[in-house]
């Protein structure tokens, strides 16, 4: 449950018959498989529900703009909703501000990273942060 494996979007619209095999023997085995900067490669949207990955992680090209980018806005939010009907865990990246963090929690949002949690730290003071980090998970639930 504490290791994910991190596939770029571009790569399995890429290469989807070396790609989705693999993911496929991954989550067999029992790991958890993230498609990342999702969004990035729109040819990959038509094939999602047949690729057996739990999480997605959003372009951070998307989030940079919210919320008073409508057009990226309304893309997060009808792509949170059909993730969630597939079955996804949905991570937003690079989230910096609280506008950001608002939206995304209004949309349902699982998961965020990025600077608003904490910049790049030392490992014993990420350990202390980690220790004492509140759970944004839940808190974008409420």
């Amino acid at each position: 449950r504490w290791l994910a494996f991190s596939i770029p979007e571009y790569e399995v619209a890429k290469h989807p018959d070396v790609v989705i095999p693999i993911i496929d023997q991954l989550v067999a085995a029992g790991f958890t498989v993230a498609i990342d900067n999702f969004g990035s490669d729109s040819s990959l949207l038509t094939q999602l529900k047949a690729i057996p990955a739990q999480i997605i992680e959003f372009d951070s090209a998307f989030i940079r703009s919210l919320p008073g980018n409508t057009a990226d806005a309304e893309i997060i939010n009808y792509s949170i909703a059909m993730l969630h009907d597939l079955g996804k865990t949905v991570i937003a990246k690079e989230i910096e501000t609280e506008q950001q963090l608002e939206f995304l929690k209004t949309s349902g949002c699982d998961v965020i990273q990025g600077h608003i949690l904490s910049r790049p730290l030392p490992a014993k003071e990420a350990k202390e942060l980690i220790e004492n980090l509140p759970d944004f998970a839940w808190y974008l639930k409420q």
